[in-house]
C-alpha cells in the first residue's frame, strides 16, 4: 500500500515538472524590453550605468510568434508596455537570413513578466 501511494505521488510531481508552462533557461536572449515599435522590440539591460555602453537586441515578432507569460499577443504589448517599467522577457529566435534589415532575428517565442 505504501509503494503505491509512493509511486502515485512520484508519478504527479513527475507531470508537474514536465508541464511547466516555461522553461527560460534555455531562451537566446534574456532582458528588459526597451522599445515596442509595430513589428519589433528592442531588449537590453535595464538599470544600467548611462555612460556605460551595452548590448541591446532589436527582434522582429511576426504572426508565428509565440506569447506566454502575462503578455498574450503583440497587440497587448504596445498598449501595457511604459517606459519606466521594464517589463523581463526571455526569447527564442530563429536566424531569417537576408529577409529582414534588423539584425536578421525573428522571435519564435516570447515570454514576458510584468
Amino acid at each position: 500500500m505504501k509503494r503505491l501511494l509512493l509511486f502515485k505521488a512520484a508519478t504527479f510531481l513527475l507531470l508537474l515538472v514536465g508541464c511547466s508552462n516555461a522553461d527560460i533557461s534555455d531562451a537566446d536572449f534574456e532582458g528588459a524590453i526597451l522599445e515596442v515599435s509595430d513589428k519589433s522590440i528592442i531588449v537590453g539591460e535595464d538599470n544600467v550605468n548611462p555612460e556605460a555602453s551595452f548590448e541591446s537586441y532589436e527582434v522582429l515578432i511576426d504572426d508565428n510568434t509565440e506569447f506566454t507569460g502575462d503578455i498574450t499577443s503583440m497587440e497587448q504589448l504596445p498598449e501595457e508596455f511604459d517606459e519606466d517599467e521594464k517589463f523581463d522577457a526571455s526569447l527564442w529566435v530563429k536566424d531569417k537570413g537576408e529577409n529582414n534589415d534588423i539584425n536578421n532575428k525573428v522571435v519564435t517565442k516570447i515570454n514576458i513578466e510584468k
